[in-house]
C-alpha cells in the first residue's frame, strides 16, 4: 500500500467505489441528499457503468467506472451539482458511521457488464 495517494492522470480511466456504514436514523435524510446525486450522474458523458448495492437500513455502496478522472472529478466536486451537496449535507450532519470512497487505476479488465466491456471505451 502507497504511504501517500498516487496522482491519477486527468486522462485515466478511473473506477470508484463508495462504502458506507449508515447510521438507521439518518436513512430518510441521506435517501433525500443521495437521490438527485444518482439522478445526475446517470446523465454524466464520462460514466461508462454504474451499479448501487447495500444492505439496506446500514450498508449502502456504490461502484461506478469512468472513462476519465477529470470526468469524475468534475461531476463530484461540480460547483451547484447535486453531489457537492450531499457531500456538503453530510459533513454538517454525517449520514455514516463509518465511510470509504475508494479510486483505483483500472489495469485490466475482463468479461462484460450489460453485454459489453465498459473499459473498451475508455482505453
Amino acid at each position: 500500500m502507497p504511504s501517500k495517494e498516487l496522482p491519477v492522470a486527468d486522462e485515466e480511466p478511473v473506477v470508484v467505489l463508495t462504502l458506507g456504514r449508515l447510521m438507521p436514523w439518518r436513512l430518510v435524510p441521506f435517501l433525500r441528499a443521495a437521490h438527485p446525486a444518482e439522478e445526475e450522474v446517470l446523465a454524466e458523458p464520462g460514466l461508462l457503468a454504474s451499479t448501487g448495492f447495500g444492505r439496506l437500513p446500514r450498508l449502502v455502496s456504490t461502484f461506478s467506472v469512468w472513462r476519465s478522472a477529470a470526468e469524475m472529478r468534475d461531476y463530484a466536486y461540480r460547483s451547484g451539482g447535486t453531489h457537492r451537496e450531499a457531500v456538503a449535507r453530510d459533513r454538517a450532519h454525517p449520514f455514516h458511521r463509518h465511510s470509504a470512497f475508494i479510486r483505483f487505476r483500472p489495469y485490466a479488465s475482463a468479461g462484460n457488464w450489460a453485454g459489453r466491456d465498459p473499459l473498451v471505451d475508455a482505453t
